[in-house]
């Protein structure tokens, strides 16, 4: 039960210093680390590797053949990463412009090609999305990038300046028409506290809050639906000391789902372990990062 949770995280721990793992309002993850970038350069970090292993309710842990992979840039930038999972490996690649603003993120898997290609104004903002996929006849896994004519999909966005730090998302159809807005909502420290999005044809309205302590760390954030009646998530986050996130509990229609254990090397700081455990069955999920390679002088 949460006893042998506990125990597995002090097998695994030290005490954490440093902060690897991004939560903030703009990069708030939801299970998946997102990584501080100028930690990762700081550090020289070049490739992070995980592997998986389960362990049911009294029983033993179970190691898998499931992995997962990260590579970085010399400026701490992901610019490749895979996960296997079920028999078969995602590949995804990412390129970046001289701003760090992501342009491509394309993924790959024994099937076919997509790729996201995001375009940007001054103010660093996506106003313009172009899909494309392709099915996998034999191209290089690893760098392929599927060709402008294998467009699918087009997504356009425009902003509207509101009071103070607050503005307006218009997505745009193929005429330039707007069909949803979302309003962004900031407090008086710059962070941002409410997210509200509407469809111009219908009754959809969605609604994502968020709540932050006093050192501006996220700790709850709550997202409702009622495009299709009405459905809520919510993530709840804990911190130590050094401001790594340690906890992440998530509620699915105020049912308590997961639970998300973060732990780190307190030698280091680098993220150890990641164990998810399923609330109802109490199934652990466990990533343990047991390999890093780092950039020389």
């Amino acid at each position: 039960m949460r006893t042998g949770f506990l125990i597995l995280i002090l097998l695994l721990s030290a005490t954490a210093k440093g902060q690897m793992l991004d939560n903030t309002h703009s990069t708030d993850f939801e299970g998946r680390p997102e990584f501080v970038q100028a930690f990762i350069r700081t550090h020289k970090v070049q490739t992070i590797r995980g592997t998986f292993s389960t362990k049911a309710d009294q029983d033993i842990i179970r190691e898998s053949k499931d992995a997962t992979y990260y590579k970085f840039n010399r400026f701490g930038e992901l610019t490749f990463e895979y996960k296997t999972v079920y028999n078969d490996t995602i590949y995804t690649l990412y390129a970046y412009d001289e701003r760090s603003n992501l342009i491509i993120k394309r993924t790959a898997d024994k099937y076919g090609f997509q790729s996201r290609h995001y375009f940007y104004d001054q103010q660093n903002r996506v106003v313009r999305i172009e899909v494309r996929t392709e099915q996998n006849t034999g191209q290089d896994i690893y760098t392929h990038v599927p060709d402008a004519d294998k467009q699918t999909a087009t997504e356009l966005f425009e902003y509207v300046a509101l009071d103070g730090l607050n503005y307006k998302k218009c997505y745009l159809n193929s005429d330039g028409i707007s069909y949803r807005d979302e309003f962004f909502y900031f407090d008086a420290k710059g962070l941002l506290i409410k997210q509200e999005g509407y469809q111009k044809s219908g009754s959809g309205k969605s609604v994502v809050e968020l709540k932050y302590d006093d050192a501006g760390r996220l700790l709850e954030k709550t997202a409702t639906s009622s495009v299709m009646g009405n459905y809520t998530t919510r993530y709840v986050y804990e911190y130590d000391s050094y401001g790594n996130i340690l906890a992440m509990k998530f509620y699915e229609n105020d049912i308590y789902k997961t639970e998300f254990q973060y732990v780190y090397d307190g030698e280091n700081k680098f993220l150890k372990a990641i164990i998810m455990r399923d609330a109802s069955t109490n199934l652990m999920t466990i990533v343990k990062y047991d390999f890093y390679t780092f950039y020389q002088q």
